[in-house]
């Protein structure tokens, strides 16, 4: 995936419903299905993840840091929702 990303991917990720979840280290959020390796932009995130991000049924909690400092980021599981919250 390296090549057709343009960014190195990450860890740590998260696996639900069958697809990867998994932040690049430009901070773009990418869903990778598990089945055919279809790869979908999700959203752009500001920092690098420290922590296993927390899958909810609706969403899933991204714990990151920008800047030494700690962020907290949730992002809707719906495609095309792009509400994404920071706590």
């Amino acid at each position: 995936w390296r090549r057709s990303l343009g960014e190195r991917l990450t860890l740590p990720a998260a696996l639900h419903d069958e697809r990867l979840l998994v932040v690049g280290d430009a901070g773009h959020l990418f869903e990778i299905d598990t089945g055919d390796g279809r790869l979908i932009s999700r959203a752009r995130l500001i920092g690098e993840p420290v922590a296993v991000p927390l899958v909810y049924p609706q969403h899933t909690l991204f714990f990151m840091r920008s800047r030494a400092l700690p962020r907290a980021v949730l992002i809707p599981r719906q495609s095309g929702d792009n509400n994404d919250q920071e706590i």
